[in-house]
């Protein structure tokens, strides 16, 4: 079940939209004499107009979504732990809470510097919009450099372990090669030495292929706990900051 002040009608928002009309009016009023409140009445009229039109093109639409997305997801079985439902409640109480006090802040500002209304409304929207696309942003950046440094780095580890083997065989072919002419006048070290080179390329390879087996895994294991931390940080920073 949703929290009661998640659950406020629509009748007691326009309600608070009527007061804050009303109360932008009323300040208006003392601080101005009687002949200009007919301009600060009619530019709290525009602010109500605008904060109507956001209010049921924008806030509304957002609301009744995420109140649809918010039962399906309390309905189905990801989120029963209490701590999720938490976070889940605090961000909609957020939302929620904070959209209607940033218009009226705004309308208020702008009651007290008439003049600069269309600029004070502007950078507020400006300001909205780039930081969201801001930490929107941080957070995409750092869930794709994640993504490539943890595909980088398995394509580092594959070269690592080719050119590991290639030395690991150079150098077996080197020292085997080194005894085998050392102990080439020796006629009856010739069994010997071919038992030892069967016997040497077979434990080389075997050991090598499962030294190269483990270290990928473990490189793998590695690079995917690096690339699962950096994007549930970046996840939760972005939340958090936003």
């Amino acid at each position: 079940m949703l929290p009661k002040r998640a659950l406020v009608s629509n009748y007691t928002k326009f309600q608070r939209i009527k007061e804050y009309a009303l109360l932008t009016c009323a300040i208006a009023c003392l601080r101005n004499s009687e002949s200009d409140f007919q301009v600060y009445l009619s530019i709290s009229s525009i602010y109500l107009s605008i904060y109507l039109s956001i209010y049921l093109s924008i806030y509304l639409p957002f609301r009744l979504s995420f109140t649809r997305l918010e039962k399906k997801f309390l309905q189905s079985k990801l989120l029963k732990n209490e701590c999720h439902q938490f976070f889940l409640h605090f961000f909609y109480n957020r939302c929620q809470a904070s959209f209607p006090y940033c218009f009226f802040l705004v309308s208020l500002s702008v009651t007290y510097i008439d003049s600069f209304f269309l600029s004070c409304f502007l950078s507020f929207f400006v300001f909205f919009l780039f930081s969201f696309f801001f930490f929107a942003g941080i957070f995409f950046l750092s869930f794709f450099l994640s993504f490539f440094l943890s595909f980088f780095s398995v394509l580092l580890n594959l070269f690592s372990i080719f050119f590991l083997s290639l030395l690991y065989i150079f150098l077996s072919f080197f020292f085997l090669c080194s005894f085998f002419y050392f102990s080439y006048y020796t006629l009856s070290s010739f069994l010997y030495l071919s038992f030892f080179m069967c016997l040497s390329f077979r434990l080389s390879f075997s050991v090598h292929s499962l030294f190269s087996i483990s270290l990928y895994f473990i490189l793998f294991l590695r690079s995917s706990s690096l690339f699962l931390s950096s994007f549930f940080l970046s996840f939760f920073l972005s939340f958090f900051l936003i």
